[in-house]
């Protein structure tokens, strides 16, 4: 059956409202999206945040790393540079502020790594170099393994456990060491070395231990570096620790 006139433009008109209805809720949304995206902040900067409930953002300036001059060592921030007061943490601020350019100068590269910018607040600094250990092989023997290894790596007290808030990967030791490890397999393919990196920890030092544990790091046993100002009955020196890729 046909609908009567009236009834028919009565219809018709039904749906061309809603039609312009919907083209004007599509053009809203999409107008207050495009808006939104506009007044973002950079999405290197933007960063979820699990601690702060489902629908929070944190907001994490990443460390920019900055090769080291000899320079650099009298920088104000570099001679004031701060990484604890304990017996084992005091040496890694005196080493950055004596014996850097030294280092530097024999072949060892340096990066302070400082916060958003080339020029921002120095948050910490490392060094990496080429390294030879010796293993012990199956049959007792010992084989020279060619590697790489990082001295010296410090965060500035003032940024311990930072940022707060974030993932455990933005945290700003994490992305020191994960740099570190990013320079080693760039060396390595361009090297006849073994994947191979090596460092040094004091055992009293156990939030870095814990820090080097979960960048995949592990302890080498049988290799120690030797401390006189580390009592024989709690390690022979230094407990050495790899990393393999």
């Amino acid at each position: 059956a046909e609908f009567p006139q009236r009834l028919r433009v009565r219809f018709l008109g039904g749906l061309v409202g809603i039609a312009w209805r919907s083209v004007f809720f599509l053009a809203f949304h999409v107008s207050t999206y495009r808006t939104a995206q506009a007044n973002a902040k950079p999405s290197c900067i933007r960063r979820f945040s699990r601690s702060c409930g489902a629908n929070a953002v944190a907001t994490i300036e990443r460390l920019v790393p900055v090769r080291m001059k000899r320079e650099d060592m009298n920088r104000d921030d570099v001679k004031a540079f701060r990484c604890g007061s304990l017996p084992h943490e005091k040496p890694l601020a005196e080493w950055l502020k004596t014996t850097t350019a030294e280092r530097i100068k024999s072949g060892h590269k340096y990066w302070l790594y400082r916060l958003g910018s080339a020029d921002g607040p120095l948050v910490g600094y490392s060094s990496f170099t080429t390294h030879k250990i010796e293993t012990t092989e199956p049959d007792g023997s010992w084989k020279e393994v060619k590697c790489y290894e990082i001295p010296q790596l410090a965060l500035h007290e003032d940024y311990w456990g930072k940022p707060k808030g974030c993932v455990v990967e933005e945290k700003y030791s994490r992305q020191i060491v994960r740099h570190l490890q990013q320079q080693a397999r760039e060396a390595q393919q361009k090297g006849n070395r073994e994947p191979l990196l090596i460092l040094y920890v004091h055992p009293g030092a156990a939030p870095a231990q814990s820090l080097y544990l979960a960048c995949g790091f592990t302890f080498a046993p049988d290799r120690f570096l030797p401390c006189p100002d580390i009592h024989p009955d709690v390690a022979p020196g230094y407990l050495g620790m790899d990393y393999v890729w």
